[in-house]
């Protein structure tokens, strides 16, 4: 979602992550207005269109958009 939180300290090394991944916002997650990370995450969903989706807790309104999505397109959820 995006790089880091106002609560933590990450130092994330972009250039040696050795996966396909996809910073949807530069600014910190908590600085995201909740519109905005409503539609950007289900427009790519839409766009990925995965048959499961892993969420890894409800604290972010994206979590909720992607479990409203992923009810919707009958996808699995994985919940951890």
């Amino acid at each position: 979602m995006a790089e880091t939180e106002s609560n933590r300290e990450w130092d994330i090394k972009i250039d040696e992550i050795n996966f396909s991944h996809e910073v949807m916002f530069k600014e910190t997650l908590d600085d995201v207005r909740l519109l905005k990370s409503v539609i950007k995450t289900w427009g790519r969903l839409n766009t990925l269109n995965p048959d499961v989706l892993i969420i890894d807790g409800y604290r972010y309104v994206a979590d909720w958009a992607g479990f409203f999505w992923a009810k919707k397109n009958k996808k699995k959820i994985i919940r951890l």
